[in-house]
């Protein structure tokens, strides 16, 4: 876990996401829901955590990978988002 951001020596906690192989449609409205929320914050739960906490898409791209004739991963990094 990381430590707190003090403003001095900030420590960014960042996540790379790589979503299952889901169907191309699924990949597809995911793909749109990036789009749409842009560099906005949303609310996520990492993994083994229970309490979610504010992230935003850092840098605001993904890539594709695909696992078959119709299906798809998205790959992303989110970054915690403290307001600033």
């Amino acid at each position: 876990m990381a430590r707190r951001q003090d403003g001095i020596n900030p420590v960014n906690y960042v996540w790379s996401v790589s979503t299952p192989p889901m169907r191309m449609e699924e990949a597809f409205a995911l793909e749109q829901e990036l789009i749409a929320n842009g560099s906005g914050f949303f609310s996520w739960t990492p993994p083994h955590e229970c309490d979610p906490g504010n992230y935003v898409l850092d840098p605001v791209s993904w890539e594709w990978s695909f696992n078959g004739p119709d299906l798809a991963s998205l790959s992303f990094s989110l970054r915690v988002w403290n307001g600033s």
